[in-house]
């Protein structure tokens, strides 16, 4: 699949990349970046568009899951009952839209390819963070000024929100495609598993850390839609843990997180440090293909 990336808006102050939402990273500059964006507006009604995407049919080229948004809705449509001559007209326009995105991408590519050298800049920041296994106040401070590395098309970040001292999770995320994720960052060095392929003491409490900020959110909704996320509903809501090295897993403990992400999927995530990394890279790559 073909993506975008985040980073293609520039800082209306020095002109290097800058997150949306963020201060740029190189002169502090916090107003709105320069929109490297195409608006597609297409002609497919509320009924046809899956929860996650909010009822919008507004794609940025700047966002990184805008071709994904529009795979979930062909998805919809080709799973529906309707008429194969309707399936056939919007997975038409899905077509038209995914190459409008990806043109517009090229074009932004090749106006700053100095966003590629910073880009691999910071994924070689991270790299340096977790092999050296940083504690969680430097990686906090990372992904506060870089986002986009947890949450590839997040729109708007509240790092370390605090409501009434009850619900203080390192990070809320909006993303693009609807979802609001409620994160909780632990350390690169926390082992997830015994030799018995157990989960360990701490990784089952920052397990269950991530479902109490989740059931607190739940019953709180209305709270946070009132404060900070208008557009929270118990649909688009997920959760992500971050914790440990997948390159500390056997291949056995491998298969158990996978089995324990399968049976937590609609609610909340588990990923390791290089996870992260190595989703960083593949949009890099990605981007240096295109």
């Amino acid at each position: 699949m073909i993506r975008g990336h985040p980073y293609w808006a520039s800082c209306p102050s020095c002109g290097n990349f800058k997150a949306e939402g963020m201060p740029c990273r190189t002169c502090g500059y916090t107003g709105p970046p320069i929109p490297a964006r195409v608006t597609l507006h297409l002609p497919i009604s509320q009924s046809q568009i899956p929860v996650s995407m909010s009822g919008t049919l507004t794609f940025s080229a700047s966002s990184s899951m805008a071709v994904y948004g529009l795979s979930l809705i062909e998805e919809r449509i080709m799973k529906s009952d309707w008429k194969p001559e309707d399936r056939i007209q919007l997975r038409s326009y899905i077509g038209l839209a995914q190459e409008i995105i990806v043109e517009q991408t090229k074009k932004r590519r090749d106006e700053y390819p100095e966003h590629i050298e910073q880009y691999k800049e910071r994924i070689e920041e991270y790299r340096e963070l977790i092999d050296e296994n940083k504690e969680e106040p430097e990686l906090q401070s990372f992904f506060e000024t870089n986002p986009n590395f947890i949450i590839p098309d997040q729109m708007s970040t509240i790092p370390k929100p605090n409501y009434g001292g009850e619900f203080e999770p390192d990070f809320m995320i909006e993303a693009s495609t609807g979802y609001h994720w409620i994160i909780e960052i632990e350390k690169p060095s926390k082992l997830l598993f015994t030799i018995k392929n157990r989960p360990r003491v701490n990784f089952t409490q920052a397990e269950q850390q991530i479902r109490d900020y989740m059931k607190w959110a739940r019953d709180h909704i209305q709270f946070l839609k009132d404060r900070d996320w208008p557009r929270l509903n118990q649909e688009n809501m997920r959760g992500l843990l971050i914790i440990g090295k997948r390159a500390n897993l056997s291949s056995a403990q491998e298969s158990a997180l996978q089995a324990m992400n399968h049976d937590h999927r609609s609610s909340y995530q588990i990923k390791t440090f290089d996870d992260i990394l190595k989703e960083n890279e593949a949009f890099l790559k990605n981007w240096e293909s295109m």
